[in-house]
């Protein structure tokens, strides 16, 4: 019994380590081989253990005819297989729970653009973002302030999917920006502080190349680019290169560059710096 006893004792610690079934099985034929081995040493060399045995259970426990003590045995595994069903049944109880915590948790999501859990950003020797969480509703206009250094650009790069974070879950759009970087770019929209427009192209040629890596062909591009230009006053300036524009007129373009493939959330990375503050209303 001290052999059943520690055997049920092992399987119970293997239940606890390992989650998947295969594994289980597995170690169950090992520690069965084992057992099994074990008694047929003990019944061998020990006859007054048979005898103890069977004055205790009776006859019927070991047969000296056969090769294993078929009652013990038996009883042993009746054990182990209601260890495992009690397991077996407990994960199905969680995992019906985790699901039903999962879909709760989407539908809450579908009503935020962005949420993010414990990011962590660490570089060899400074964390630029520390352990920080927040949530941004859908049509929420929502700001970061800080004074420079304090890990605003280091965040929306994390929230772009320009920077891994070192820790933490980030969902943009509900899409996972480690495991869904694709998705989560096709739906955002970015003006980084510094300038990207290319200076040899005109304003036109700069927007259509925005489009065409979104993956609009010609007409989706017309269509769409006119009342970008329009919201930002800029219509009347499409074929002009870039290098004979205004910081300000630039800052425009740039921002009408992001409506172009329609994100359903923007990024905008100190989009006025710099500006008179004509053009910082304007924008």
């Amino acid at each position: 019994m001290l052999i059943s006893t520690a055997m049920i004792y092992a399987v119970g610690l293997l239940i606890d380590k390992f989650d998947n079934k295969q594994k289980i099985r597995t170690a169950l034929f090992i520690i069965s081989l084992v057992y099994n081995l074990g008694i047929l040493i003990v019944f061998k060399y020990s006859t007054s253990f048979i005898e103890n045995i069977n004055s205790l259970f009776g006859a019927n426990i070991y047969n000296p005819k056969l090769p294993l003590p078929i009652g013990l045995s038996f009883y042993t595994f009746q054990a182990l297989s209601y260890v495992i069903d009690v397991y077996l049944r407990k994960v199905k109880v969680q995992k019906n729970i985790i699901n039903f915590k999962l879909m709760e948790n989407h539908s809450n999501n579908n009503n935020l653009a962005i949420s993010v859990q414990n990011l962590t950003k660490r570089f060899p020797h400074i964390t630029a973002v520390d352990n920080i969480s927040f949530n941004v509703k859908r049509g929420e206009i929502f700001g970061f302030l800080g004074p420079n250094g304090a890990g605003k650009t280091t965040t929306i790069n994390i929230l772009c999917t320009l920077m891994p974070p070192t820790k933490g879950t980030v969902l943009v759009n509900n899409f996972d920006i480690i495991k869904q970087p694709l998705a989560v770019r096709k739906s955002i929209g970015i003006v980084f502080q510094e300038t990207t427009l290319d200076n040899h192209l005109t304003v036109d040629e700069n927007l259509y190349l925005h489009a065409k890596l979104y993956g609009l062909n010609k007409n989706q591009y017309r269509r769409q680019a006119y009342p970008a230009l329009k919201l930002l006053d800029i219509e009347n300036i499409r074929t002009k290169t870039i290098s004979q524009l205004s910081g300000g007129t630039k800052r425009r373009v740039e921002m009408a560059r992001v409506f172009i493939h329609q994100p359903q959330i923007l990024f905008l990375d100190e989009p006025t710096v710099g500006l008179d503050a004509q053009t910082k209303n304007k924008i």
